[in-house]
């Protein structure tokens, strides 16, 4: 078997990605002539990625795949389809939660892409929706959640208050999960947006008037603005090293949908301090799906330590196993995010979060009152869990 990026199933995948039916076509009437296509490394590709739904919008109605494979990426578009209409109809009720109680929200990500930027709320593979309030509004929005059904996949009753409080700290968000409907999408509720390594430094009191209004069910949601939105999903896929390429595809769908000027692009990515990670997607975008690289974008020079970032992006890409699921790709990702990082000192929520977790309390019980014992005893919790395991 070839190379994974260079097989046949991955260009496959990379087309039935873009609903370039034409390419979709050209590798299809090539594959009966080869005996190195494997139908199952095609769909765990497709699954590894998050690009079932769009694989099936290529290939409906094609002749060539087995029934069972036609079978499950259909199943697998249709449950896609009942995520989103269900996630619609729970957003439009959180948004006249916040709209009634005065509370600004910024949406990201989930329905809104594929809602302008595919052309229907079902065509891009949903799991959870991303919304941001202003963190005096939090707990208002998570008692909201609650109605509806929803609940944390942080155990509260497990922990003191001293450490959800370092909980807090060290995180943007709080993850809400509906246990008796496994067909609503996570909710991921931010109080931060992701700006822990000094990168999209957007300011979401300052610069409402920056946000766009989108009308879904007759309800107005505040979103991102097109360049805006592509700069987030630069440094939203950069922090992530890009590990589905579900992400790379929201900008070619994007860029086919939106005539950006990119100078400007570039001027509101540098007010952002993201200039870095948009010319890295477009390294991305240029490498995997043979977008020309926009002059303006390209006068952004690549670095030694960017030649890293994107051997780093493209082995995780390729990589067969889970994210960080070894010793040596912890390494290697704490590696890549430190290159990442734009500010004069690393922030205190990265710091944290390395020093002591919830593993340590679960696997040490402490009263409130000793906390602090934690931070030296960490290597010895480590040592005793490995003997353990």
């Amino acid at each position: 078997m070839p190379h994974k990026v260079h097989s046949q199933e991955f260009l496959l995948m990379l087309s039935c990605s873009v609903l370039d039916k034409k390419r979709t076509n050209e590798i299809l009437n090539e594959l009966p002539s080869s005996n190195r296509f494997n139908e199952d490394q095609f769909f765990s590709l497709l699954k590894r990625h998050h690009l079932c739904e769009l694989a099936f919008q290529s290939l409906k109605k094609n002749s060539f795949f087995s029934s069972a494979f036609c079978s499950q990426i259909e199943q697998l578009a249709q449950v896609n389809q009942i995520i989103a209409i269900k996630g619609l109809a729970i957003q439009v009720r959180l948004q006249q939660f916040f709209q009634a109680n005065g509370i600004c929200a910024i949406y990201m990500k989930g329905l809104f892409l594929s809602h302008l930027y595919y052309g229907d709320i079902g065509k891009r593979n949903l799991v959870d929706l991303d919304v941001w309030v202003e963190e005096k509004f939090f707990n208002q929005g998570k008692v909201f959640l609650h109605a509806l059904g929803y609940v944390s996949t942080l155990d509260h009753h497990a922990f003191n208050q001293r450490q959800l409080n370092f909980i807090h700290k060290c995180n943007h968000d709080e993850i809400f999960y509906h246990p008796g409907d496994s067909s609503a999408p996570v909710i991921e509720l931010h109080w931060k947006l992701r700006n822990a390594l000094g990168n999209f430094m957007f300011d979401p009191i300052k610069e409402q008037e920056k946000l766009m209004q989108v009308e879904m069910n007759g309800v107005s949601f505040s979103v991102f603005n097109h360049v805006d939105q592509f700069i987030f999903l630069c440094v939203h896929g950069a922090e992530h090293g890009w590990y589905k390429l579900k992400w790379l595809v929201d900008l070619v769908h994007l860029n086919k949908t939106i005539d950006f000027d990119w100078e400007s692009v570039v001027l509101r990515a540098k007010d952002l301090r993201s200039e870095r990670e948009l010319r890295l997607a477009w390294s991305l975008l240029q490498g995997f799906y043979g977008l020309i690289i926009p002059e303006k974008i390209a006068e952004i020079k690549l670095t030694t330590i960017d030649d890293f970032r994107l051997n780093y992006v493209r082995h995780l890409i390729d990589y067969e196993g889970s994210f960080c699921d070894t010793a040596k790709e912890k390494l290697f990702n704490l590696l890549y995010t430190l290159s990442l990082n734009r500010r004069p000192m690393l922030a205190k929520e990265l710091l944290l979060k390395n020093l002591t977790n919830t593993t340590d309390w679960l696997t040490l019980p402490l009263p409130s009152s000793l906390f602090f014992l934690y931070f030296p005893l960490r290597p010895f919790l480590w040592a005793y869990r490995k003997i353990k395991s």
